[in-house]
């Protein structure tokens, strides 16, 4: 198991690219991924996907039913395992991608004091799934990054999604030469929404700071966007990841989410914490 933690400095592309990760990895490599919502039902990494029947029957269930909310209840009364986890998800890709939605309770997000709870959820998703996805925005605390929720170094990614924005690159590669602030943890770097003709490229960005860690980039897509408001990115990944290239914009963001997950996929098999998958799906 391999969890990924996908961040940002606030401005909410880590979920977009935690989502449209999830989804890909799940069409392309074997295996079960959980994508997971710690914050506000209906927001973060669950924004981009439409209410299914099934879901929208549970919604009519009583809160302890099913999403965070339920996990955590059963985690602090030592209920929940590995073999009743899945029962508490909405399925997005039925064996393949489950959903864990955000809560719907007064407390929006899950603090960082509810961590052993939190934890405790982990540790069942971590026997039932072979990666586990989340969003999170930076914090100034130094295990934020990382996730409230310890792990090793070998069964823990970070993902940084930054702009090509001067201040905030700057403030990213301060960040990880100082030894008190969480973003050294960051094992990889996204650029989204990236554009090719500015001059703040990848290879610029790599010069000028120095950057040894793997870089992915993702072109901007409006179609892609419009599937996230519409809430209909499973479709939209579905549609367009295998067609021919025809269309240079729609074929750069694909193929940089492409590049990214086959980059997360051998990060976390040169850790050996990727137990189940071995080559590529269909």
């Amino acid at each position: 198991m391999s969890r990924i933690i996908f961040w940002d400095y606030g401005h909410e592309g880590s979920a977009e690219v935690a989502a449209a990760a999830a989804v890909r990895m799940s069409l392309t490599y074997p295996g079960r991924i959980l994508l997971l919502n710690e914050v506000k039902a209906g927001t973060s990494v669950e924004a981009g996907f439409s209410l299914s029947d099934q879901y929208q029957d549970r919604s009519a269930l009583p809160l302890t039913e099913y999403g965070i909310d339920a996990l955590l209840r059963l985690a602090a009364n030592q209920r929940l395992s590995a073999a009743n986890f899945s029962d508490y998800t909405q399925p997005v890709i039925k064996g393949k991608l489950d959903l864990v939605s955000g809560s719907r309770e007064e407390c929006l997000e899950i603090s960082l004091e509810s961590g052993e709870k939190l934890g405790r959820v982990y540790a069942a998703a971590e026997q039932a799934y072979d990666f586990i996805f989340t969003g999170s925005r930076f914090s100034s605390g130094a295990v934020a990054v990382a996730g409230p929720h310890n792990l090793p170094k070998g069964r823990l990614l970070s993902v940084a999604v930054l702009r090509q924005n001067r201040l905030e690159l700057e403030r990213f590669f301060g960040d990880m030469v100082s030894e008190t602030n969480g973003a050294n943890v960051t094992d990889a770097i996204v650029i989204q929404h990236y554009d090719h003709r500015s001059q703040w490229s990848a290879g610029n960005i790599r010069r000028r700071f120095g950057c040894k860690l793997p870089l992915y980039v993702i072109p901007h897509s409006t179609e892609f966007m419009d599937a996230w408001n519409n809430m209909n990115i499973l479709r939209f990944i579905r549609l367009h990841r295998l067609l021919p290239r025809r269309r240079p914009a729609k074929e750069g963001f694909m193929s940089g989410l492409a590049n990214l997950c086959d980059g997360l996929y051998r990060l976390a098999a040169g850790r050996d914490v990727y137990s189940r998958g071995g080559e590529k799906g269909a």
